[in-house]
């Protein structure tokens, strides 16, 4: 059972359905995900533009977006045609194809953004149509119940997630996210943010993900706003001297109050842009 509790399950439902029928649509039953056969079968064009590109500070004078950092990808409907805003990591690049081509093959979507953009919608519709757009797109890119079947077959641990990632042609941060949400395994995820001159709460919590067995069963939940000091185990791992590429560490520790703190076995994972924490029971 997954914990995509941010979606009706009515919505998930038809929604997984419309991704399996998309993937037969052009036979893909293996991954990585084929974007070009994708796009070339529903007669969509795809580009991608570097954020330094002019182009780029036009469209969002066009689509009226104060920054560029706001803009990862836009559908227009009528021309058939996605650009994306692309960065140097091409497995994050494949989930905004990914998300785009959901707004496109989601019924709803697609006729109001023959209208108008999503950029022009009110923050509640855009943002109901965000968060269907992300359920699609992590349902196609994992191929459905491909990636859960491959993630149940061994280990849960960052080494074996960054094969999956590897697997699949996504990003780290996408996969490790779907693995958690999908994983009847309990375990939590927790994307961290750094402030390097706060020795008290050198990390915060950006966002965590949980599995609903470990929701169930271990029962502790972190706060959005809750921080780590310098001194904490998954702060020393940062700042170890070590370069910071694709490099996991384990460690076991306590995580509740008194005598209802729990041993949890913590890898810790960070590559230049981001840090992760995934936790399991000893």
């Amino acid at each position: 059972m997954s914990s995509y509790s941010y979606l009706d399950e009515m919505v998930r439902v038809r929604l997984t359905k419309l991704a399996e029928q998309t993937l037969k649509e052009v036979l893909l039953n293996e991954p990585p995900i084929n974007f070009d056969l994708l796009y070339n079968n529903e007669k969509l064009s795809k580009t991608s533009f570097k954020k330094t590109n002019p182009i780029i500070n036009e469209l969002a004078k066009d689509l009226k977006i104060s920054k560029v950092e706001y803009l990862r990808g836009v559908l227009f409907v009528p021309d058939k045609r996605v650009i994306v805003i692309s960065d140097d990591y091409d497995k994050r690049n494949n989930l905004t194809f990914a998300h785009e081509f959901g707004h496109w093959k989601i019924p709803s979507h697609k006729e109001l953004l023959y209208k108008c953009t999503q950029f022009d919608l009110s923050p509640k519709a855009r943002a109901q149509m965000e968060r269907e757009a992300n359920f699609f797109a992590s349902e196609i890119s994992f191929m459905g119940n491909l990636f859960l079947e491959l993630l149940q077959s061994s280990a849960l641990s960052m080494g074996n997630i960054k094969e999956l990632s590897d697997t699949f042609g996504m990003s780290i941060e996408a996969t490790l996210r779907r693995a958690v949400e999908l994983e009847i395994r309990p375990c939590a995820l927790l994307s961290l943010n750094v402030h390097e001159e706060d020795e008290e709460n050198f990390l915060s919590v950006r966002y965590p993900v949980y599995s609903q067995s470990f929701l169930k069963n271990i029962g502790i939940k972190f706060n959005p706003d809750q921080t780590f000091s310098r001194n904490h185990a998954l702060a020393k791992i940062v700042t170890d001297s070590i370069p910071r590429f694709i490099n996991s560490y384990q460690f076991v520790g306590r995580l509740g109050k008194d005598e209802g703190a729990v041993a949890l076995k913590t890898e810790v994972w960070k590559n230049d842009w981001n840090i992760f924490a995934l936790f399991q029971p000893e």
